[in-house]
């Protein structure tokens, strides 16, 4: 056994590779990486008493960071972070670009550099995002800030940047979200404030499903009236025994 191989085979023993691999690698970039990070920056506030920690429980935030272990071609930059954060926090309710929206866009650089780094620094996070046809080369952390601010700006360009990370041309399925317009903290069901996708609706990204949105499937020609979560994914219209109902009418 040459050096390589022991440090290969270190490197497994001592990590929960088996699991990984079972469950989800994701977790493994959160335990050894996320968590950390945000731990370290844990003083710094986003909004209010909203700290970073608190994002590990935020569904924008991991449906973001979890794209990586799910096949697809979409990559996260740091542009989506920011937006995904933004959302998370409820920053966009303000209805102002002020010291905290440069915070939230400092942070999203921040932490998707270090992301990426220790991605690049870990074989195992590298052979696993290539099983799901990911290439950590195309994660952009260095999305325009003039953008990333235009987008904090306006909401209406905010939610429309949001929720295209989400589509997906390959799928016919079209849902329908109705947002807050600029001037008004409400969903009012007017065209102009609305978006549509294409969408998988088997497996939905989670993150998908907001509470302050609402949701019509134009392919089915149904309403919303619940939403639920398990294992990383979002369901219209579906109760799951296991998971997490995270939008009811």
């Amino acid at each position: 056994m040459n050096v390589n191989d022991f440090f290969k085979m270190f490197e497994a023993i001592s990590s929960p590779f088996h699991y990984i691999f079972k469950r989800k690698i994701s977790h493994y970039l959160y335990q050894k990486s996320i968590i950390r990070i945000l731990t370290n920056v844990n003083d710094k506030r986003l909004r209010e008493s909203y700290r970073p920690l608190d994002l590990i429980d935020a569904r924008e935030f991991r449906g973001v960071i979890n794209s990586l272990f799910q096949p697809g071609d979409y990559h996260f930059s740091t542009m989506d972070v920011a937006v995904a954060i933004n959302v998370a926090t409820g920053h966009y309710s303000g209805n102002e670009f002020n010291k905290l929206s440069h915070e939230i866009i400092d942070f999203s650089y921040h932490l998707s550099r270090e992301i990426k780094e220790s991605i690049i620094k870990s074989k195992l996070m590298r052979d696993g995002l290539a099983d799901y046809g990911k290439n950590i080369a195309l994660v952009d952390v260095n999305s325009e800030r003039e953008k990333i601010e235009f987008l904090f700006k306006d909401k209406k360009s905010l939610f429309k940047h949001y929720f295209s990370t989400f589509n997906d041309a390959n799928f016919n399925h079209s849902i329908k979200i109705w947002h807050q317009s600029n001037d008004n903290s409400w969903v009012d069901w007017n065209e102009k404030n609305s978006i549509c996708i294409k969408i998988n609706p088997y497996k939905i990204r989670e993150g998908f499903f907001l509470v302050g949105f609402d949701y019509f499937d134009i392919t089915n020609s149904e309403s919303l009236y619940v939403a639920s979560n398990e294992n990383g994914y979002e369901y219209f219209n579906k109760y799951v025994d296991n998971g997490l109902y995270v939008w009811m009418r």
